[in-house]
């Protein structure tokens, strides 16, 4: 009797050892690493809301996302992560290094073919217009996977248009939108030279440049730098990326609204929709086929209506699909917050066109910050318009020629 009880006890230990190690085996989760370059609250939490969200969705997949630093230095790091074979599998690269992504042959997974690969159900016809034209290949097939969009519209104190007796409903509407580079901004070709030192060009830096010296414009530096003198009531209009409204109203006591980007009266008498900015997520290669699954259907997660508009309503960001902006729309997100909805009416104002699609040439982070430096010249009266873009052009075609001869 014993004896059979004792075995009797080994055998329901093993079997139970057994059973625990199939459950442990079955619950082992893929591990998907996301890159990117949010940081502080907006990475800490909006951005890893979405991955949480994923992962508490389903338990085969677990989306990792890790903070690398700003756009630059992300996208350096993607790099010298991917020939050391140490690559993510998805990484968030701003716009302007999107011409560098798409010559990198081998080191990206196109998402169309990613998600006809995977089974995974996709439909391109969701995403925005502009968003879109941005990021697809001259077939029309999209490249990487839209995710922070944005695009520059002009804040104004309504408050202060009040004060001096001008309609508070009413900012100003008078801009211009001309090319920057040949060969479509980059998009039909690697050959693209700069374009702008134009007469047209020269003639708006001058103007800018001559408000600047009568203190009708004040420039505040790159990116968000300028940001503060608005929000502090130095300037009443503030030209600058539609991603940061969410920011501008937690900071700002006075009533202000959105409007879309002026235009020059003498060079057309209608706008155009503006270029897309921010940042998309690209799919790098070199992975396991049952992890490329898991980022198919993270990516599906990430761009449904539903993530898309609480990404859209928490930060700022454009919702890059249709049904995003109706879902925002049905919770009265704009009415509630008046202006919240330009960036996505100035984007589909009209189908984009050759040069309103947005600007895709290589090297283009370090050609970005020679028209910054030319535009600094002139506002701070170092230069005129003129010979600071003629030497912006210069340098600048001496970047695209690099590239040029690097891709070819």
């Amino acid at each position: 009797m014993k004896c059979r009880k004792l075995k009797s006890t080994v055998m329901s230990a093993t079997i139970g050892l057994t059973l625990s190690l199939g459950t442990s085996a079955a619950m082992a989760q893929t591990e998907i690493t996301w890159w990117h370059a949010m940081g502080g609250s907006l990475g800490e939490d909006v951005l890893a809301g979405i991955a949480d969200r994923f992962n508490e969705s389903q338990s085969d997949y677990k989306v990792t996302p890790v903070y690398k630093g700003n756009y630059s230095e992300t996208m350096t790091g993607t790099i010298a992560a991917f020939r050391a074979k140490k690559q993510p599998h998805l990484v968030q690269v701003f716009d302007a290094g999107t011409a560098t992504m798409m010559s990198a042959k081998g080191a990206t997974y196109p998402v169309y073919q990613l998600m006809k690969d995977t089974g995974e159900p996709f439909d391109q016809s969701v995403f925005l217009d502009a968003v879109m034209a941005y990021y697809t290949s001259a077939e029309g097939d999209l490249l990487s996977m839209p995710f922070n969009s944005s695009t520059a519209v002009l804040f104004y104190n309504k408050d202060v248009f009040e004060n001096a007796g001008l309609d508070p409903d009413a900012p100003p509407a008078t801009y211009e939108q001309i090319y920057f580079a040949t060969q479509e901004n980059g998009y039909t070709g690697t050959d693209a030279k700069l374009a702008i030192n134009s007469p047209d060009h020269v003639r708006h830096l001058s103007t800018l440049g001559e408000w600047a010296k009568e203190g009708v414009v004040k420039y505040g530096g790159r990116r968000g730098d300028p940001n503060p003198l608005f929000i502090n009531g130095e300037c009443s209009m503030l030209i600058t990326s539609s991603a940061y409204y969410a920011g501008i109203k937690k900071s700002t006591e006075f009533e202000f609204s959105t409007s879309f980007l002026p235009y020059w009266e003498w060079k057309t008498d209608q706008p155009q929709n503006s270029i897309i900015g921010g940042a998309t997520l690209w799919v790098m290669s070199g992975h396991e086929s049952d992890e490329y699954k898991g980022v198919a259907k993270f990516l599906t997660h990430l761009s449904s209506a539903e993530e898309q508009a609480a990404w859209h309503i928490g930060t700022g960001y454009v919702p890059i699909t249709k049904d995003a902006y109706k879902l925002a729309e049905s919770r009265g997100h704009y009415v509630e917050n008046p202006g919240t909805d330009t960036a996505i009416k100035q984007l589909t104002l009209n189908t984009p066109t050759a040069h309103s699609k947005g600007l895709r040439l290589g090297n283009f982070v370090q050609v970005r910050d020679l028209v910054n430096e030319a535009m600094e010249a002139v506002w701070l009266d170092k230069a005129s318009a003129q010979d600071a873009l003629d030497e912006a052009v210069e340098k600048g075609n001496g970047l695209l020629e690099q590239f040029e001869r690097s891709v070819n």
